[in-house]
């Protein structure tokens, strides 16, 4: 049986927290100064990227909470597998 492919917000709750918190913090840099100064005084392209810019701080605040919730899998994840390999108790392990 195939196995389901993941969505891009489950592969980025897998990777590293900071991974989530960098795509945020270039897109919000990129979408709140990076367009306005590629329009430039072009008209056609101002209105084109108008509604763009007021996204800026919903994209950082998204990615925001993806890395969060990226940090407290992978802390979840890292205190399984320590207790597999540092069990409480010995009989545990069995």
């Amino acid at each position: 049986m195939r196995r389901k492919s993941e969505s891009p917000v489950e592969i980025l709750v897998k990777l590293p927290w900071w991974v989530s918190a960098a795509i945020g913090g270039v897109a919000f840099i990129i979408l709140r100064w990076g367009l306005p100064i590629w329009a430039g005084d072009d008209a056609g392209k101002k209105a084109l990227i108008g509604g763009f810019v007021g996204l800026a701080p919903v994209l950082l605040f998204t990615f925001g909470i993806l890395a969060a919730v990226s940090f407290w899998f992978g802390r979840h994840r890292g205190r399984l597998i320590d207790e597999q390999i540092h069990p409480r108790h010995p009989m545990e392990a069995v």
